[in-house]
């Protein structure tokens, strides 16, 4: 993976693997469409609770870390 989030694998892998995020995500009550899009957003800088990190979850106006395992 390169610094700028972009993979150095080639295509046909990635959709592979966005295949089986997806269906890991609807065994698990995910039913909307683009999950890559909700996860960007819940890193966007603007959102004023809780966020997605490198480190977790963060609950931002509390300034609380919950580690993702």
């Amino acid at each position: 993976m390169t610094d700028g989030g972009l993979s150095d694998r080639p295509i046909e892998v990635i959709m592979e693997q966005e295949l089986a995020m997806k269906a890991a995500l609807k065994e698990r009550g995910y039913h909307h469409g683009a999950a890559v899009f909700t996860l960007l957003f819940l890193q966007s800088v603007h959102l004023p609770h809780v966020r997605i990190t490198l480190i977790g979850l963060v609950q931002v106006l509390k300034m609380n870390d919950y580690f993702l395992t």
